[in-house]
């Protein structure tokens, strides 16, 4: 992403708004892998007490299927670059194994709760500005998560 293309984040929340409780991220996640060429989008939800991320939402560029990663896959919060980026609040970057592209963990976390974290698989190394678009976008996503917790139990 490139500062000639810049990404409104009022997309992203209207995708999520335009979705039932349950799919919210979901929509929020297929918007954001259109808006920044991601192969594919995960939401990882923190279980802190089990010291691990669960796979929830999982959204490949334009409605095809996610490849790479299983939902319901969990992810140890210890020793991986997800759980550096949950620990941290800070975003993480990984190479593929393959070598097809770069991994991207983005902590989602309101207020000091540290809700999950969003991966992303893009074609390769963000720039700066794509780093902050990524934060904000997953910040989003924490208001999105919270906000369907009322009408939900899928997030516990």
């Amino acid at each position: 992403m490139s500062s000639e293309r810049a990404v409104d984040l009022r997309a992203l929340l209207n995708a999520a708004e335009s979705a039932s409780p349950t799919e919210g991220v979901d929509a929020l996640a297929a918007e954001l892998a259109k808006a920044v060429g991601a192969a594919e989008v995960s939401f990882l939800i923190a279980d802190i007490v089990g010291g691990t991320l669960v796979r929830l939402a999982r959204a490949g560029v334009d409605g095809k299927p996610a490849r790479r990663r299983e939902a319901a896959d969990t992810v140890p919060i210890d020793g991986t670059e997800a759980g550096e980026a949950l620990r941290t609040q800070r975003v993480q970057t990984l190479p593929a194994r393959d070598g097809d592209g770069v991994w991207v963990f983005a902590p989602v976390t309101e207020r000091g709760e540290a809700v999950g974290v969003l991966e992303l698989l893009l074609p390769a190394e963000p720039d700066t500005e794509t780093v902050g678009y990524l934060a904000s976008a997953a910040h989003a996503l924490a208001y999105v998560v919270i906000a369907d917790r009322r009408y939900t139990d899928l997030y516990e």
